[in-house]
This record gives structure tokens, C-alpha cells and sequence, in this order.
């Protein structure tokens, strides 16, 4: 067992129930919610900004129909009353924020509720600690703090033993690591690869789509294999489809452009090395490439394939005496390039479509 990632749990734990301890939930009917101009109440307490979304949804009302009342009287009152009626005056969830001086609804839910009570995740901190007690060899903590925007705790680990070889070459290796998203009623797992953009150790995070779980009756087992089935299966797909698309595409001259632009910026040389544009000018001579704006160079054909455009990016920055910016913006434009890129669609001529 890691003792000392288990005492840094435990420390980001103990502050995490402790801002939780300012939340409760309440009971509220539909007819116990009041408009005094322009701002509402549940009961007492006024409700946040943040939280009228939910109380209109709950109501079914557009917020631009709120816009147009004028009279709270004549007109929100009555329309509260029938919509109260035809949801027969159901009760929801109120969820307070209690200081020493004030006690504010931050959030409505649909869930309805017999009495008061507070907001436990105490379920959540036990899962991740009982993960960290059976995984601790293999993980980092980074981070764990409660959102007071979302009620849920986020936490974020590193798996050390999960490294990516991108392109197995050994010259692009990322980390990889995982998010946990635990709130009452929902919990989300989020993979994410970790690449270095930076000699001092600066890092941008990519991350990959969530996977959902009813909170409900979350075992410490079936917590473990939704991780576990996260980080492997989403991860693997997610490196081996945007490959796959590198492999079989070109890179847009926008990119190459800007990749070049880089590099001028620092050394002409390695620009030259790297991003020779003396093919590209030419093909493009008759259509006056310099005067074009970067919607249209991003429809262009650079005939370069995206994959080897990649890795020179990537073979640049990690072999290359570089300013710490060019290395950043070169990494930045290769991680971009490989979660949301390349420019698929090429609309501008191709004059390389008969190579």
C-alpha cells in the first residue's frame, strides 16, 4: 500500500467534507417558489443566477418568457399557480449554501424529498480511497477538490504505468491518466493523455469522452472495472483512430504554413529543414497562395501526409535546440493537429491531384 498517497488523499478528503458540510438539501413545493422582481426565492432563501435554470426547466418555462414579465402579480403568479397545478404542486430539491451571514439555493433537482438532510458524497471519497488502497503502486494524485458550481467531487490521477508510445518510434511518448467525476446521482470517468510541450516540464492535457454511471449502489468493484475499462478500451481507440486518420490524409497548407511560420520565427535553417514550401509556392503559383486568408489555405492540399507531418512536428520539438515558445506552439499545433485535425475537407484547387 502507497502510505503516502493515502495520506494525501486523506488531507484533500478532510478539506472536501469540510466544504461540503455548507450544503444541504431541502424539501421545496413548486408553489413555495416566489418572484420579487428579478430574483427568485424558495421559501427564504433567493436563488443563485446559477441555479434559475434549473428551477425554469423544472417549471417548464423558457427563459425568454421570464424576460417579458413585468408584474410579478398579474402575470407570474397566476402562471406559477397553473403550472403548479398541472405538475400537482410536486415537491423538488432545494440545494442550499449556509454561511455565518447568508443562505442562498445554489441548485434545484427533480428528485423530490421528504425531509432536510445534507449533501453526501461520502460514498464517493470511500470509492476513490478504496481504489487508491488497491491501485496505489500504479497511480498519482493530482488533484481533488469539491465544485461548487457542479456538487461534485472531481479528482484527477496520473498512471504511471500507462505510458503511449503515439507512433512506436519512441520518439513521442505520452502519459495517460483519468478524471473521476462523482456527484450524487451521476459519476463520470474522463481519460485524458498528458503530453510534454515544453523543456521545463509544461504539459498540455487532451482529454477523451466520458463514460456514465448511476451513482446508485456504486460498488468498490464495479468502480474499479469503470476505471479500469475507461483508461484501456477509450484510450486505445481513441490513439489508433486519430493514427489511423494521420495515416490516410493530407496535411492542409494552413498547417503547414503555420508550422513553417514557427520555426521562421526562430531559426530560417530549421524551417527549411523541416518545412520546405519551395514545392507548395510553386503548385500554387497560378492561384496567388501569399494573398489567400487561412479559411481558404485550410482547404488547400499541402501534399504532405498528415502522418509524417505529425511526427516532424514532433521530431522538431524533441530534436531540436528551440526557444521554449517554438517548442510550445509546435507541440500545441501537433496535439491539435491530432485530437481535432487534420483539414479534412479540401474545397481550394489541388494542384498535386494527378501525383
Amino acid at each position: 500500500m502507497n502510505t503516502q498517497l493515502i495520506e494525501q488523499f486523506e488531507q484533500k478528503a478532510n478539506t472536501v467534507t469540510q466544504q461540503m458540510s455548507y450544503y444541504r438539501k431541502h424539501p421545496t413545493r413548486l408553489t413555495d417558489i416566489r418572484k420579487v422582481g428579478n430574483t427568485f426565492y424558495a421559501g427564504s432563501r433567493p436563488v443563485r443566477t446559477s441555479a434559475l435554470k434549473d428551477l425554469l426547466n423544472i417549471f417548464s418555462i423558457k427563459n425568454d418568457l421570464v424576460d417579458e414579465i413585468k408584474n410579478d402579480k398579474d402575470q407570474w403568479e397566476p402562471l406559477q399557480q397553473t403550472l403548479s397545478n398541472i405538475k400537482n404542486d410536486r415537491t423538488i430539491t432545494a440545494i442550499a449554501h449556509s454561511s455565518a451571514d447568508t443562505s442562498d439555493i445554489v441548485m434545484f433537482q427533480k428528485a423530490s424529498i421528504e425531509e432536510e438532510s445534507s449533501l453526501d458524497l461520502s460514498n464517493g471519497l470511500d470509492l476513490i480511497k478504496s481504489y487508491i488502497e488497491n491501485n496505489g503502486e500504479n497511480i498519482q494524485l493530482h488533484s481533488m477538490k469539491f465544485n461548487p458550481s457542479t456538487l461534485q467531487i472531481e479528482s484527477q490521477f496520473r498512471n504511471v504505468n500507462n505510458k503511449i508510445d503515439v507512433f512506436k518510434n519512441g520518439n513521442d511518448i505520452w502519459d495517460a491518466g483519468f478524471n473521476v467525476f462523482f456527484g450524487e446521482a451521476r459519476t463520470a470517468i474522463s481519460p485524458f493523455l498528458l503530453r510534454l510541450i515544453c523543456t521545463n516540464g509544461m504539459t498540455a492535457t487532451e482529454m477523451v469522452s466520458q463514460r456514465y454511471m448511476n451513482t446508485s449502489n456504486l460498488s468498490s468493484s464495479t468502480f474499479t472495472k469503470l476505471i479500469n475499462k475507461t483508461v484501456e478500451s477509450d484510450l486505445t481507440f481513441v490513439v489508433q483512430q486519430n493514427c489511423d486518420r494521420l495515416q490516410h490524409t493530407m496535411a492542409s497548407t494552413r498547417e503547414f504554413f503555420a508550422a513553417r511560420d514557427i520555426l521562421l520565427g526562430y531559426s530560417k535553417d530549421i524551417a527549411d529543414a523541416y518545412f520546405d514550401d519551395k514545392e507548395i509556392q510553386e503548385a500554387y503559383k497560378p492561384y496567388k497562395i501569399k494573398y489567400q486568408n487561412s479559411r481558404w489555405l485550410a482547404t488547400a492540399n499541402s501534399n504532405v501526409n498528415s502522418y509524417d507531418f505529425f511526427n516532424k512536428l514532433t521530431h522538431c520539438s524533441s530534436h531540436q535546440e528551440l526557444a521554449d515558445t517554438t517548442r510550445m506552439q509546435l507541440n500545441a499545433l501537433a496535439s491539435n493537429m491530432f485530437f481535432k485535425g487534420p483539414d479534412l475537407t479540401f474545397q481550394a484547387p489541388n494542384p498535386f491531384k494527378n501525383n
